[in-house]
């Protein structure tokens, strides 16, 4: 086994496809070594970031009849990039690309023949959502969640997480396992 020293590897025309190794073999990078993309190569690397995880802490929020409303998420586990504020229950990330992002509420009871829905919202509108009819006696607890990937255009564009409940009585219970919104970049 032999070692090569160089700078610089390139195909003898200049361009081409330039193969490491043969099928079935392993190519090892040690620990320690940075690869770069230099940006025209696509699933090369990269970090799923901004990412945040944000949760409904302190009292329960009441949830109003017939309209969507953006659940408070006002604690954090992580941020990465200081792209949600637990004032205005924004995600906006400033970089450019497609979002996975995922909310899961949980009530403390409902009416009998209600429709909830939970809604990923981005710039103030529904982008969809997932909907649960209510059947049966009120009182029972239950949980709801949606997850959706959108894009961002990394300056403007923000998301929030939604809740409709139809004529109905409930409250979104606070905690990390109960009531919370979490979001990540997809590496592309």
């Amino acid at each position: 086994m032999g070692t090569i020293k160089t700078t610089n590897i390139e195909t003898i025309t200049g361009s081409g496809t330039l193969t490491l190794g043969q099928s079935g073999e392993t190519i090892t990078i040690p620990s320690g070594v940075t690869i770069t993309n230099n940006g025209t190569q696509t699933g090369f690397g990269g970090t799923n970031t901004p990412a945040f995880f944000a949760y409904r802490s302190g009292s329960n929020q009441s949830m109003p009849n017939a309209a969507v409303t953006v659940i408070q998420m006002n604690s954090e586990v992580y941020d990465t990039d200081s792209a949600y504020d637990t004032s205005t229950y924004r995600f906006t990330p400033q970089t450019a690309g497609k979002y996975l992002l995922h909310t899961q509420y949980e009530t403390n009871g409902g009416g009998d023949q209600v429709i909830y829905i939970a809604y990923i919202l981005k710039n103030g509108s529904s982008t969809g959502g997932s909907q649960f009819l209510h059947r049966g006696s009120g009182g029972a607890s239950f949980s709801l969640s949606t997850t959706s990937v959108l894009e961002a255009n990394g300056s403007s564009d923000y998301f929030q997480a939604g809740f409709y409940q139809g004529s109905s009585s409930v409250e979104l219970l606070t905690g990390i396992q109960n009531t919370y919104f979490t979001a990540y970049k997809i590496i592309e």
